[in-house]
């Protein structure tokens, strides 16, 4: 399986003009951004997710980067912050807490993926992980949120979080699981709630696009 970005050829198509269109212009500064637009050009036919029985390879600007399965703890596709609104891309979350972006799995709307086509290889990727692990992916997805309520209770909210703006686990089944934690005295839901928006603003607005009730009692508890 692999991933390009999916209007790579139109994605290229403009820094190639721009560079062509500058260096035919003469003037010193613009010759010397030329090149810069044609590098631009070349990475955005470069970028790829490859994905085989051992793992991932992600190309993105630099050298291609491997990551092995058993590695990786989780997918998402969102952005970078709020001015990344409609141009989210695949996030890898890694075990040892670090982040890796693929860009190559882009929601961009000119040249990217749309929301939907996004979801679909997300899920793809999900699934190849849970076989990767020996897993069903309903199995994974009990596992993971057992993972994340545990760190929850420890007092990491980041995992919660980031399974939340997954979309992978309904918000019902979600905030049960919390509710019934808070109820037996494992978990401080006040603090989760208050967690939330300072962790993500891109979370945030995908929480009052999708689950505008969660959305509305973050904001209560917040006032509070």
């Amino acid at each position: 399986m692999v991933i390009r970005l999916r209007n790579r050829w139109l994605a290229a198509v403009w820094p190639l003009g721009a560079g062509v269109l500058l260096f035919w212009r003469g003037d010193a500064f613009e010759i010397g951004l030329a090149p810069v637009c044609l590098l631009g050009s070349l990475v955005a036919l470069r970028m790829r997710v490859v994905v085989d029985r051992s793992g991932l390879t992600v190309v993105n600007l630099a050298w291609p980067r491997r990551i092995r399965w058993e590695e990786i703890s989780g997918f998402s596709i969102k952005g970078l912050g709020w001015w990344a609104a409609g141009n989210d891309s695949l996030e890898i979350r890694l075990k040892d807490g670090r982040r890796v972006r693929a860009w190559a799995l882009s929601t961009n709307p000119s040249t990217g993926y749309s929301a939907w086509a996004a979801d679909k290889m997300l899920d793809e990727l999900r699934l190849r992980l849970a076989e990767a692990n020996g897993e069903t992916t309903d199995e994974a997805d009990a596992r993971v949120l057992d993972e994340a309520l545990r760190a929850a209770e420890a007092g990491d909210y980041v995992p919660f979080w980031d399974l939340a703006g997954d979309d992978r686990i309904s918000p019902e089944t979600l905030w049960a699981r919390v509710d019934e934690l808070a109820a037996r005295g494992r978990l401080d839901r006040d603090a989760l709630e208050r967690s939330g928006p300072k962790l993500s603003r891109s979370l945030k607005r995908y929480l009052v696009r999708k689950h505008p009730e969660i959305a509305a009692e973050l904001d209560e508890s917040r006032r509070h």
